[in-house]
């Protein structure tokens, strides 16, 4: 579950609280969204269904001018890309 807080109830709380959620909320920033990667995992594999090719051949033929970069290639791309980001900051 990724962390979170309204504003309004960060204000309700009384200092000392909210200043262990500001911390909570601060340290979950330098961990990996948990479920991050499964979901950006998921939506790669559905472009790859959808579209009959694996991203890698997808790089190669947009990098090459053979595909045309639409919105949802465009997107498959992004998102391709932030799955390997994190990936790479991911404890081994």
């Amino acid at each position: 579950m990724k962390a979170g807080v309204r504003l309004a109830d960060l204000a309700a709380l009384p200092a000392p609280e909210r200043q262990a959620k500001l911390r909570e909320l601060s340290a979950a920033t330098r961990r990996l969204p948990n479920g991050e990667l499964a979901s950006l995992e998921a939506e790669i594999r559905a472009y790859e269904v959808r579209h009959g090719i694996d991203s890698e051949t997808l790089r190669r033929e947009v990098n090459a001018g053979k595909r045309q970069e639409t919105w949802e290639v465009c997107r498959w791309l992004m998102v391709l890309d932030e799955l390997e980001r994190l990936r790479a900051l991911a404890p081994r």
